[in-house]
C-alpha cells in the first residue's frame, strides 16, 4: 500500500536504514511512492475543490507534463505499447473492437478516465470522461506511439550515417 511521505524529509528518512547505510532498492521504491503521492498532490491542486479526486490507478485526460508523468497515465501508456503490434496489424474495425476491449478492461480494473472541466462558475473540477472520448485517447496513444517509433528510428538511422 502506498504510504503518503508528507515531505522530502520524510523521503530521506524512508530511505536511510539502521545502519546509517542507503539501499538503492529501497530509495527506488521510496522514491517512487515520494513521485506518485507529488502527482497525487498536483492533481488534487488542479481542482482542489471537486468531489472527483484522482487516485494512482486513474488515467488524466489532458496535455502537458502533468498528465504525461502520472502514474496511472504511465502505466496505460506502458499497457497498450505493449499491444502496438496487435493494434497496427489490425483493419479499422479491428482497431475499434480493440479500443473498446481495451477500455473494457481498464473499466473493469477499476480505472477511471478523469478530465478537468471548467464550469460557467470558472472552478475547475474533475469528471470521468464517456466511452467515446476514451477510445479516442486509445486510439491517440497509438497513433502517437508510431510517431515515436518513427522519429526514433529515423534518429538512429542519423547517427548510424554519421559515423
Amino acid at each position: 500500500m502506498l504510504r503518503a511521505l508528507a515531505s522530502k524529509n520524510d523521503f530521506t528518512e524512508v530511505c536511510s536504514l539502521s545502519h546509517g547505510t542507503v539501499c538503492n532498492e529501497t530509495v527506488a521504491a521510496s522514491r517512487s511512492q515520494f513521485l506518485d503521492v507529488k502527482a497525487l498532490h498536483r492533481a488534487a491542486d488542479l481542482a482542489p475543490n471537486s468531489y472527483i479526486q484522482p487516485t494512482l490507478t486513474d488515467v488524466l485526460l489532458g496535455r502537458g507534463r502533468h498528465f504525461q508523468e502520472f502514474p496511472g497515465n504511465i502505466a496505460f501508456r506502458a499497457y497498450l505499447e505493449d499491444r502496438t503490434d496487435e493494434y497496427d496489424k489490425a483493419d479499422n474495425a479491428g482497431k475499434s473492437t480493440l479500443t473498446q476491449r481495451i477500455v473494457r478492461s481498464f473499466y473493469a480494473a477499476g480505472t477511471r478516465f478523469l478530465r478537468l472541466s471548467a464550469p460557467a462558475n470558472g472552478i475547475p473540477s474533475w469528471e470521468e470522461a464517456n466511452s467515446q472520448e476514451v477510445c479516442r485517447k486509445v486510439s491517440q496513444c497509438y497513433r502517437s506511439a508510431r510517431r515515436k517509433e518513427k522519429k526514433d528510428i529515423c534518429r538512429l538511422n542519423k547517427k548510424n550515417v554519421t559515423r
